[in-house]
Order: structure tokens, then C-alpha cells, then sequence
């Protein structure tokens, strides 16, 4: 049976949008938690405002993205406390010659090369702790190491070839009926290739990296002396990124069940609960101890939110968003379009909105570069907000970061998740979304 159609409130979307707010300043100038207080306002707004159950609003636990938080935060702790992180960093510092100032952009194009051919996913658990270690030895500020871990991520993951969501809109496409699918694909990248580009150098100026002093290393600091423990943290590393990356690199390559079972089984979910098996048999970590650096704050802050966005989404949240974007001006209609979708990525997967925003941008659109433009909008403002902690790809990211770290994490990811979607949205207003459009317009037939 088909669920019932979701008939919006927009009193209770207004309600849900201020208790939000008020959680917000209540976190930031009070002892009580953004979570906890989400949760409260959920239980109580989808009670009195949708008839909801509080048992069928705690069914909103976001499983998927909690879970491999947890584990995440488990094992990589034990890689920050005995210091692999650290000698990991100076490494890479070492071979960059220690030029912070160049650094976001190295990391920038090495890392977009290396999501663009593997699994983004995937990746994200190496590169990312990485990043905000050769950040802090550098002196670099937060904002730009999660820019730098960020900004390749969803330049390489986006691509038009390789992995599921590239997979997933060609498929759109087709359906749309796009002879040229794979040509629309790569129009769609390349215009979002540019606010991308855009936006890490907004937050380079910003943020003053430019300014940034290199960072040199006495000859003694160079050798980085290993320990015994430390070697062995190496090396499970290297083992991590090697089942990280090979299973679903053979399912691509070689299209068979067995490599279809193999990339299944070995998800994050196993792969770090292995991995934490392995750090306890070789001893390199203790369990209590482990354990305590999964930060709760998190966790709680991700569910508590996660629960009251949910709610919104039953008082037709998705469906106030798509009303907007049919009432403003043609050249207002890229940005907006952008803004709503980074807007509905906080409370949303892009895969279960792509199959209605795809084709309702195409149908907005009166020339085949408007066409192109707006799907290039919809592709980037579904990822542009999601470095948010309360998302799955910010949560991944987070949870590489040191527990003593999260909290300023944490909030400077909200800050990128508000700032990317603006400047973007800039962007694509005064046209620099639009300018392979122009270029390739008649690839969209």
C-alpha cells in the first residue's frame, strides 16, 4: 500500500524552523545540548502539531549515519593517541617542502584525483584525518583544512564516470529522456567544477592562508623516528585503505557476483569493526579507552536534530522548497535552485529527491543551457551542504577528527555548510555556472 501524500503545514514548518533557531542559541549561550533539546521540540511539535507518536519520531534515528560514526570515532582514535597521525602529517609536510600557503591547494588537486577514480566514500576516512593534521602542524585555520578535505570531496565524487551517483544520474538522465545522458553528465560537472573551484577560494581568502608561514622541520624531525606501535598502526592503515578501495574498484572493473558480494560485504560497517578487532589483538589500544573517545555530543547533537528535521519533512517541508523555487524571477531561478537543494540536503538524501528535482529544473528551463545550468544547480546544492556534522558526509568527517578537537570542528562545519551553498549560489547567479552551457548547449538533445 502507497503511503498516504504529505499535505503541507505551514504552521508547523514555521514552528519546527524557530525551534531549530531557539535550540541553536540555547546550545551556544546555555548548558542545554542542541541534540537534547532538538529531540524535546520533535517529540512535542510532531505530537500537537502532526499527531505523531514520540515512538514513531524516535523511529527517525538515523541508524545509517550514526552507527558508522561510532565505529569511525573508535578506531581512529587509537591512530591520533599514539601519534601515526601526527608522523603521517610531517611526512606530507616534509614533501610539500612545508608551503602552507600552497598546501589547500595541493591537498585540493591530489585528493579531487584520488576521489574522482575510487570510492569517495570510502576515501574520506583517510584523507580527511590526513587533512586536519597537516592543517594543525601547519598553523592552518579550521575552516580551511575542512574546506581542503571538503571541496575535492564532492569535486571527485561528482564526477560523470566513475561510482553510484554517477551512475544514478545518467540513469535520470535516460529517463528524462536524454539521448545524450553521458554528454549532459559531463557538462553538469564541469559547471559545478567552477563554483567548486570558487568556493575553496573564497574560504583561502577569507580565512588568511595566504598569509600562512611554511613550516620547516629540524634534520632530526625529518628521519620521524617510529616506534614499534606506531609501525604496526602504519601498517593497518595501509590494510584499511587497500579494503577500502579495492572491492568496489573490481566491482567497477569487473562486473561479476563475486565482486558485486565482495563490495558488499566489506562496507565501512565491517571494515571498522574489523579494524577495531585488529587494533585490540595487536594491542595497540584499549577498549575503555577507545570507547570514551566516541564523543556522545555528536552522536546526540546528530539525533536530536536529525528527529526534528524529519518532522518537518512530514509538515511538507520538501514541498514548501519546490514551491519556491516555481514563483521567483528566470534569473533568480539557478541560485535559488541551488540554495533550496543544499537547504533540502540538511534533512534529506540527494538520492531520494534527485528522481523529483532533476527533471522538475529541466521543465523550468526555456533554452537547453538554462537546461544544463539548472540540473548543474541541483547536482551541487544536494552536496553543497553536506559537510554539516548532521549529515552522513560530514559525520564521516568528523569522526577522523581527535575528540578534544569535534566541538571546534563541529561548529566550523555548520559554518562551511551556510557559507559553501552562498557562494555558490553567487556564482551561479552572476553566471559562472552557466559557462559550459553556453559552451556545449547543444549536447543536451
Amino acid at each position: 500500500m502507497a503511503p498516504a501524500p504529505i499535505v503541507m503545514n505551514p504552521t508547523v514548518l514555521i514552528i519546527c524552523g524557530v525551534a531549530l533557531v531557539l535550540a541553536i542559541l540555547l546550545d551556544n549561550k546555555t548548558k542545554f545540548t542542541l541534540g537534547m533539546t532538538c529531540m524535546l521540540f520533535a517529540f512535542v511539535i510532531g505530537y500537537f502539531g502532526l499527531n505523531l507518536a514520540p515512538r514513531t519520531v524516535v523511529g527517525y534515528f538515523p541508524v545509517t549515519v550514526v552507527m558508522p560514526l561510532i565505529l569511525a570515532m573508535i578506531y581512529f582514535s587509537v591512530f591520533t593517541s599514539n601519534g601515526t597521525s601526527q608522523i603521517m602529517a610531517k611526512k606530507i609536510l616534509s614533501v610539500v617542502k612545508g608551503n602552507m600557503k600552497a598546501f589547500p591547494w595541493i591537498m585540493f588537486v591530489l585528493s579531487t584525483v584520488l576521489y574522482f577514480c575510487l570510492d569517495g566514500g570510502a576515501l574520506r576516512y583517510i584523507i580527511g584525518p590526513l587533512v586536519f593534521s597537516i592543517a594543525k602542524a601547519g598553523g592552518c585555520s579550521t575552516l580551511m583544512a575542512i574546506s581542503t578535505a571538503y571541496m575535492p570531496f564532492i569535486a571527485g565524487s561528482l564526477n560523470p564516470f566513475i561510482n553510484i551517483d554517477a551512475a544514478t544520474r545518467l540513469g535520470i538522465f535516460q529517463d528524462m529522456g536524454l539521448q545524450n545522458a553521458q554528454s549532459v553528465s559531463i557538462v553538469v560537472w564541469l559547471n559545478l567544477l567552477v563554483a567548486i573551484i570558487v568556493t575553496h577560494l573564497v574560504v583561502y581568502l577569507i580565512t588568511g592562508s595566504f598569509k600562512l608561514k611554511n613550516v620547516e622541520y629540524k634534520t632530526e624531525d625529518t628521519k620521524l623516528e617510529i616506534n614499534a606501535e606506531q609501525k604496526k598502526s602504519l601498517i593497518l592503515l595501509a590494510i584499511t585503505v587497500v579494503v577500502f578501495i579495492v572491492p568496489p574498484l573490481l566491482n567497477t572493473i569487473i562486473k561479476s557476483a563475486f565482486t558485486m558480494k565482495l563490495s558488499t560485504i566489506l562496507c565501512n560497517y565491517t571494515i571498522f569493526i574489523l579494524g577495531i578487532l585488529a587494533v585490540l589483538g595487536l594491542s595497540l589500544g584499549e577498549w575503555r579507552q577507545m570507547v570514551n573517545k566516541a564523543s556522545m555530543r555528536q552522536i546526540v547533537m546528530i539525533t536530536g536534530v536529525t528527529m526534528l528535521v524529519k518532522v518537518a519533512q512530514q509538515a511538507g517541508l520538501q514541498e514548501l522548497c519546490t514551491n519556491i523555487a516555481n514563483s521567483v524571477p528566470t534569473w533568480l531561478i539557478a541560485p535559488v535552485l541551488l540554495i533550496i537543494c543544499a537547504f533540502l540536503s540538511f534533512f534529506v538524501a540527494a538520492p531520494t529527491v534527485q528522481p523529483m528535482l532533476f527533471p522538475m529544473a529541466a521543465a523550468m528551463a526555456q533554452t537547453p543551457a538554462q537546461a544544463l545550468t539548472y540540473l548543474s544547480c541541483v547536482a551541487l546544492g544536494l552536496a553543497a551542504s553536506g559537510i554539516s556534522p548532521i549529515s552522513s558526509s560530514g559525520a564521516g568527517f568528523l569522526s577522523t577528527v581527535a575528540d578534544e578537537e569535534r566541538d571546534v570542528y563541529a561548529k566550523n562545519m555548520f559554518k562551511m555548510a551556510f557559507l559553501g551553498p552562498i557562494v555558490m549560489a553567487i556564482v551561479a547567479a552572476v553566471g559562472g555556472m552557466s559557462i559550459f552551457s553556453g559552451l556545449f548547449s547543444g549536447w543536451y538533445y
